[in-house]
């Protein structure tokens, strides 16, 4: 029987509950529409569905907060998103791509358990449910780190039972184009067959080691 292991996390919650956002944020930004891809693609080493194949591939990526945005970075943090956009490009056959990070409003449900992992840690309710008075700070800090948006922002205090607006006095809006940011790759052949290589040798492994095991059991 075949086994699988779902990876999920808080990290990727958001991201899939706002994808749908960050393309929208993303053709209001760029002023275009971009639509999200639903075609799976696949040959016999890798596999996936690109978020948009639109002249280029696309891939988003949503992040947690604002201190995880790479508004000021020049190059791609995490390699594994490049080696991820080549395979995008070899499947569609489309040359180049965009990693495109975006910075969306987190959902109100969200928020509210990460308050809770706070409240856990550093015990920011009183017995009543209500903020205690030092920890306002605490707590603006952290709302203010997942909402963007002077909407969004006034939508979750209306829906709070212990978060006032009025504790936000230095907040502001970060503008729509300031939260978006762009990588861009090209499609190499090298590093292609690079990873084919890669994947032979690990299914070569993968076989003789279960060669190895069913001989075991006879």
């Amino acid at each position: 029987m075949k086994r699988d292991r779902q990876i999920s996390n808080k990290f990727t919650e958001k991201g899939i509950i706002v994808e749908e956002k960050s393309i929208t944020l993303y053709s209001e930004v760029k002023n275009t529409l971009f639509l999200k891809n639903q075609k799976y693609y696949k040959n016999k080493f890798i596999h996936g569905t690109p978020d948009n194949v639109q002249k280029k591939v696309r891939d988003m990526k949503n992040s947690w907060s604002l201190d995880s945005f790479p508004m000021y970075e020049t190059i791609i943090g995490n390699k594994d998103y490049e080696w991820q956009l080549q395979g995008y490009m070899e499947l569609t056959g489309i040359k180049e791509a965009e990693l495109v990070y975006a910075l969306v409003d987190t959902p109100n449900k969200i928020i509210v358990d990460e308050l809770r992992r706070l409240d856990w840690k550093q015990g920011i309710y009183d017995i009543n449910g209500n903020v205690k008075e030092d920890r306002i700070p605490l707590v603006v800090e952290t709302v203010t780190n997942m909402i963007y948006t002077e909407h969004r922002l006034d939508e979750f205090c209306q829906e709070s039972m212990s978060i006032e607006k009025k504790w936000f006095t230095d907040f502001f809006e970060i503008p729509k184009e300031l939260r978006i940011k762009v990588f861009e790759l090209e499609y190499s052949k090298e590093s292609i067959e690079a990873l084919y290589e890669q994947i032979r040798l690990c299914r070569e492994r993968l076989n003789s080691l279960t060669e190895v095991m069913a001989s075991q059991l006879k």
